[in-house]
């Protein structure tokens, strides 16, 4: 005989309503899972060890049932979702307010907003990755945040090796060397 007591108010966790209960409690039949599996694990050694038969049949029958409850229990139970962000991965604000302009030989792209105090920042708090099609430019630990400014693909070609970025005050310029001469008609 089972007797099943209703949580009250006070036994219940703090913000949790409805249907969260209902997920939180499932949580605690991972016992019931893992019990469960090393039952499916003995009957199996029972009927590889079972010399009669009829009993081995009997036994190869329960076994049977037992692995179709235990994959139904298995799929049952709800598994703690991982955070898309890995624990020792860094979280970056994306840089949205820039400017840009261009000569005959590259673009300048200008950032000025939000990022006062950037030139104090060491060398190694930066880090730009140029390629031909784009690049990757990222401030690690400004005010306790990280920044990033990604624009791949750009609207034409660059050349990495004589790219480059300088950080002052209270902004960044990126330079851009552009493989011609061609103006640009955006960024992007």
């Amino acid at each position: 005989v089972f007797f099943f007591k209703q949580k009250t108010a006070y036994e219940m966790q703090r913000g949790l309503v409805g249907s969260e209960m209902c997920i939180r409690d499932r949580f605690t039949m991972d016992p019931a899972v893992k019990d469960m599996g090393e039952d499916v694990e003995e009957l199996k050694k029972m009927v590889e060890e079972c010399k009669r038969e009829r009993i081995k049949k009997i036994l190869a029958k329960e076994l049977h049932e037992l692995e179709n409850s235990f994959k139904v229990l298995q799929a049952s139970v709800v598994k703690p979702v991982e955070s898309p962000v890995k624990k020792d991965e860094e979280i970056y604000l994306p840089i949205i307010d820039f400017s840009w302009e261009q000569t005959d030989t590259c673009v300048k792209i200008r950032i000025t907003s939000g990022i006062d105090g950037v030139g104090a920042l060491p060398k190694e708090n930066f880090i730009v990755n140029f390629v031909q099609k784009g690049f990757d430019f990222k401030i690690k630990g400004l005010k306790g945040s990280n920044y990033r400014l990604k624009i791949s693909p750009l609207n034409k070609e660059i050349k990495p090796a004589d790219c480059k970025f300088l950080a002052k005050t209270n902004s960044v310029t990126i330079t851009l060397a552009k493989i011609n001469k061609e103006n640009w008609d955006d960024v992007k």
